[in-house]
């Protein structure tokens, strides 16, 4: 069909379309459908991909599911397809997102979760089997496990630092086993009582936290009981290894022992990590695993491969001699090591670091040449990795050192650079344009998340800004008044002008507001009612009419018409830290986290105005660079 090739065409709006045509036309003999699948991947196209392949109905779900488990497809777009799949409410869908919690990529086993859990809220009719999600519970426990023992092997009975990559990547992959844990545990029981437990576990009380493990214990049974239980009673370190040891049937290893093993780990990230670690502690007596890994690994593991010859390099030559003769760029994880220390990915996992060494192009500067000039738009966002550079502005003169973020601030506002930069020193630095690094927020949101946290951290609006006193619009007031039951549901447009009240969202254009009002929807709360009860996701509330009593935080106080509630908690995926309770019945404009960001990466544009309005909202950033 001539209209395939149509739905790449470059310009978007005969992209659309083509994309809408194919709609039109159905499913037909699925001609459509992989050139749909494939557009998951296209950040400005997905949603209307998306929208068309849900369209096609129950008929679509087994190609999706091929998709989705075919270990050849790009990576990106099988983690794409749960989404897709959670709006496909059938029995078959269930079954390919329960299938794909088998698969080895964690992103993907994550992702199905989601989607189940989005289908069981949405369609609780829907039947998810217990005995395979229970099974799923404990492989994920024992993963958890897995890299909290290797991580005590090296850190602590080691005695290695805690601050190299490799702790870092071990310290991650521990807490999103963790996460995927009590995701599952969400879809085979009561979702309030799971998340009130997270929320026990994390607080500062320890009676509050060993009345969530009794409840959790009383909860489970087996073995999974045994498994996750091994992971959150209260015990030292010491002790939980060695149970956890008895029950796995394995043992403490030695430092060379563990190191050898992760230079075979099928994560690319814990064992180019692995490899960097050997370079800096010396471990040369494991020259002939570098050696077998550069002979045996997988040929599409390119960062292993690098990174063994890179380590190998510095066994022959010392460290200043190999910079100058190496002529390659960079290995990617000498990258991932170096942009782990800028302050904008303070809260980015090390596997995002790698894709971001992959995804740039590194530009080298000698002494003396401009990096760029003040008054050129900002077309691309660079990573200082190596070397400093002189930054001039309105304000004066500074030098900066790597590692530092060059016109990310620029960028982020589409705005030309506010200064001048030169290379002060030979220097190096990663390029992404702006489509490239906004297309790598869209496709894993929670790269945009670790973004959000730094800028919130950094603008010291992590805490006491709970509560954000705002008001409401003479319109929606009108709504609000009378009697209950009698009081008219806002219009869309209504939404809208409720959402623009806001003074995040002041700025925000009138389609981002569009977008933003169609995922809002209106709650009424009862007196005395938690509006957001603890330990679940946070979400956005407007007050539309009565009050809302905040307590346990900075900025405890009232919340009534106009005033908003966890904006900052969403944004950051954090706890909100307070209870929120219903003085009077209380009417609310109310935003879920969860289709929050599945909006913003569907609308990139939406989620490049978020960090702008987050910007302005507090101080510019320490260590990203525009205007001195």
């Amino acid at each position: 069909s001539m209209l395939v090739p149509l739905m790449y065409d470059a310009n978007l709006d005969v992209a659309k379309a083509a994309i809408d045509s194919a709609a039109t036309l159905g499913a037909g003999d699925f001609l459509f459908v992989p050139p749909l699948v494939s557009l998951l991947r296209n950040r400005r196209l997905k949603s209307a991909a998306r929208a068309v392949l849900v369209g096609y109905g129950e008929t679509v779900v087994a190609p999706l599911a091929y998709f989705m488990a075919d270990r050849e497809e790009d990576v990106w777009i099988r983690r794409h397809v749960p989404s897709t799949l959670a709006l496909l409410p059938f029995a078959a869908s269930v079954d390919a997102l329960t299938t794909a919690l088998d698969d080895p990529d964690g992103f993907v086993r994550f992702k199905a979760t989601m989607a189940l859990d989005r289908l069981r809220r949405n369609h609780p009719t829907l039947s998810i089997d217990s005995k395979i999600v229970s099974k799923h519970v404990s492989g994920e426990a024992a993963r958890a496990f897995n890299a909290l023992t290797l991580h005590y092997n090296l850190f602590e009975a080691g005695g290695l630092d805690k601050n190299c990559l490799l702790a870092r990547a071990l310290t991650e992959k521990h807490a999103r086993a963790m996460n995927r844990t009590f995701n599952l545990l969400g879809l085979i029981h009561s979702q309030s009582d799971v998340a009130a437990v997270r929320h026990a576990l994390n607080d500062a009380d320890v009676r509050v936290r060993s009345r969530g493990i009794e409840f959790l214990d009383n909860l489970l049974e087996g073995d999974v009981r045994k498994k996750v239980m091994l992971l959150l009673d209260e015990m030292p370190i010491e002790e939980r290894i060695r149970k956890g040891n008895v029950i796995y049937r394995t043992r403490t290893r030695d430092v060379e022992d563990t190191v050898a093993q992760l230079l075979h780990d099928e994560d690319q990230s814990i064992a180019s990590a692995a490899v960097l670690l050997v370079e800096e502690r010396g471990l040369w007596s494991l020259a002939d695993d570098l050696e077998h890994v550069l002979a045996h690994r997988d040929v599409r593991d390119q960062h292993v491969f690098e990174a063994a010859s890179w380590a190998l390099a510095a066994n022959r030559v010392k460290a200043e001699r190999r910079k100058q003769l190496w002529q390659e760029p960079l290995p990617g994880v000498e990258l991932a090591d170096r942009l782990r220390k800028v302050p904008l990915f303070d809260f980015t996992h090390v596997d995002e670091l790698f894709r971001l060494a992959r995804l740039g192009r590194q530009v080298r500067y000698e002494k003396d040449r401009f990096v760029c000039q003040r008054g050129e738009l900002a077309g691309s966002i660079q990573f200082l990795l190596d070397g400093r550079v002189t930054v001039t502005g309105p304000n004066g003169t500074k030098e900066v050192a790597a590692p530092a973020a060059l016109g990310f601030e620029e960028l982020i506002e589409a705005a030309p650079m506010a200064s001048t930069i030169i290379a002060t020193e030979r220097s190096i630095t990663l390029s992404l344009t702006a489509d490239e690094f906004l297309a790598l927020l869209a496709e894993n949101v929670e790269l945009a998340e670790g973004i959000f946290r730094m800028l919130i951290a950094t603008h010291n609006l992590a805490t006491g800004h709970t509560l954000i006193h705002g008001n409401l619009p003479s319109f929606a007031q009108g709504a609000s008044d009378g009697k209950p039951g009698e009081r008219s549901a806002l219009r869309g447009i209504d939404r809208v002008l409720v959402l623009q009240s806001s003074p995040l969202l002041a700025h925000a254009t009138a389609p981002q507001l569009w977008r933003l009002s169609e995922i809002a929807r209106e709650a009424t709360i009862q007196p005395g009612a938690d509006a957001l009860p603890k330990g679940i996701d946070s979400a956005i509330l407007i007050v539309l009419s009565g009050s809302l009593k905040v307590a346990g935080t900075e900025s405890a106080g009232t919340a009534t018409a106009g005033d908003v509630i966890g904006l900052y908690e969403t944004l950051a995926g954090s706890s909100l830290g307070a209870s929120v309770t219903a003085n009077t019945e209380t009417r609310v404009l109310r935003i879920d986290r969860g289709g929050l960001f599945e909006l913003l990466a569907d609308h990139t544009d939406l989620l490049q105005g978020a960090f702008s309005m987050l910007r302005r909202s507090g101080r510019t950033i320490s260590n990203t660079v525009s205007t001195p």
